[in-house]
């Protein structure tokens, strides 16, 4: 079974045991934990392995000034927050720009452009700490400051194992005719147990700032984290749209993105802004059609019309070749045999990790990069892009930034893993080069005789006018349908 199939025969057997109905203590929880359950099944069975349970980089390089204090307890209170028309959810993995402010690349150019009055509602970052940003418009969310003044206590009930054996795991077995180990079945009793002892806490939350803060329209970045799930739980209960912003690869091989039918879930947002119509075909969404909406990257955008006078500027004595982490063992492996087969005085190798590798990555990469020629890069200081404009060719599996790196003047190589058929719109259309070995790897590479076809067209110009039109769009469409329930 490859990784299509077995995406398929997931959705199938969702339909069958109607799992989206399933309910423990009250609560629908398939959509909450399926992610989780899908990658165990799919490791289970052959068809990925990640090398790693994410563990995010905790630094204290960034000493706090009285500035920072006054932010975090004043200007930036949440409890200072008042009406506003747009209430916008960066995403964690910031980036440091070149005055050392952090800034998160799908969000800042709209905060900027934004000319509604919005807030920007930010939780501490994968650092670990509330990041310096120049908005004006940024509230610092502080669950644990909110639980503490509002002395809230949440009632709830611990499942047993075998509410869990009955309405999860025994359906599963059943489907699969495979067996479920005990200390998986734990795992996932755990996961469910932390589900719900903080959902409680996050639903009185979010009620209290959407109830200050009145938005017309939430934008996120991630809506399968469980605190946008419970978001999204109350907005819909508020009439409030959600909107999330394309944040990676949506296709048909992530569960997130794909479901058998169209179908209300409380936990998904409203609609999806994606980067073109490509993407807007790929996923089976449970949401209609029209509300996912082509509208571009504003971030990929800018940094393409700046690459390409800055790279004319960049003077290299080696050929940079970019590997793309993506917690898998064969991107490192491939890295590996690429230093080893190459020339290092013509070539420079660069490990990118991935945010979340930040923190551990010398525990889960030591037994497969070993050449000391590799440069391994993780930290804030540098985006993505910098690292796509200034090389010659980039090397992953299914990130989203070998679709990013279309739009700059890099040759782009996808290694063939069970997690690929994501990426087959690029090399099946001449875009990039699927390679099946190491050694072909690095032959393409000293041959350097790859073209790639120009004509790719993935990402809707005009981005930031995109958005803005649209956002404008959704809110006139919630005011009509107030003023129709007002007058009934």
């Amino acid at each position: 079974m490859d990784m299509e199939n077995f995406i398929d025969s997931f959705l199938e057997f969702e339909e069958e045991n109607k799992m989206f109905q399933v309910k423990i203590e009250g609560i629908k929880i398939w959509h909450l934990i399926r992610i989780q359950i899908y990658c165990y099944l799919a490791e289970q069975f052959g068809l990925g392995k990640l090398l790693l349970d994410f563990e995010p980089v905790k630094s204290d390089t960034v000493k706090r000034t009285w500035k920072d204090l006054i932010r975090e307890k004043v200007v930036c209170n949440q409890y200072r927050a008042g009406r506003r028309d747009v209430l916008i959810f960066p995403n964690g993995a910031k980036y440091k720009d070149n005055q050392g402010y952090y800034r998160c690349r799908y969000t800042d150019l709209l905060d900027r452009a934004m000319t509604r009055p919005h807030y920007l509602l930010d939780g501490k970052s994968d650092e670990g700490g509330y990041a310096r940003q120049r908005s004006k418009n940024v509230l610092y969310a502080d669950l644990e400051i909110f639980k503490k003044i509002n002395q809230i206590k949440q009632d709830y009930k611990l499942i047993n194992k075998s509410e869990l054996e009955k309405k999860i795991a025994a359906p599963i077995e059943k489907y699969y005719k495979c067996k479920i180990e005990v200390r998986f079945k734990q795992k996932w009793l755990d996961m469910v147990n932390t589900l719900l002892r903080i959902r409680g806490y996050f639903i009185d939350y979010y009620n209290y700032m959407l109830h200050k803060i009145k938005p017309k329209i939430i934008i996120i970045t991630c809506a399968y984290d469980w605190d946008k799930m419970f978001l999204c739980e109350v907005a819909k209960e508020k009439g409030i749209p959600v909107v999330e912003l394309q944040h990676g690869t949506i296709g048909r091989l992530h569960i997130s993105y794909n479901f058998k039918e169209k179908m209300y879930l409380s936990t998904f947002p409203d609609y999806i802004f994606v980067y073109g119509q490509l993407e807007k075909k790929k996923p089976r969404l449970p949401i209609d059609s029209s509300r996912v909406i082509p509208v571009g990257f504003p971030e990929l955008e800018n940094c393409y019309k700046t690459s390409r006078k800055e790279r004319r500027n960049i003077k290299k004595n080696r050929k940079q070749i970019l590997f793309i982490s993506q917690g898998i063992p064969e991107i490192a492996q491939y890295a590996e045999a690429a230093a080893n087969l190459l020339d290092n005085e013509k070539y420079r190798i660069i490990f990118k990790l991935h945010p979340r590798e930040y923190g551990n990555w010398k525990k889960i990469y030591r037994g497969y990069l070993k050449n000391p020629d590799i440069e391994v890069f993780g930290d804030y200081d540098k985006s993505i892009y910098d690292f796509l404009a200034e090389s010659d060719w980039v090397i992953g599996s299914f990130s989203t930034s070998l679709y990013e790196a279309t739009m700059f003047d890099i040759k782009i190589a996808i290694i063939k893993t069970p997690m690929d058929a994501d990426m087959k719109e690029l090399y099946l259309n001449g875009y990039a080069l699927l390679v099946e070995s190491p050694q072909q790897l690095a032959q393409e590479i000293m041959e350097d005789s790859f073209k790639r076809n120009p004509a790719v067209n993935i990402y809707e110009k005009n981005s930031i006018e995109n958005m803005l039109k649209w956002i404008d769009k959704i809110i006139r469409i919630t005011d009509r349908k107030e003023a129709g329930n007002s007058t009934n």
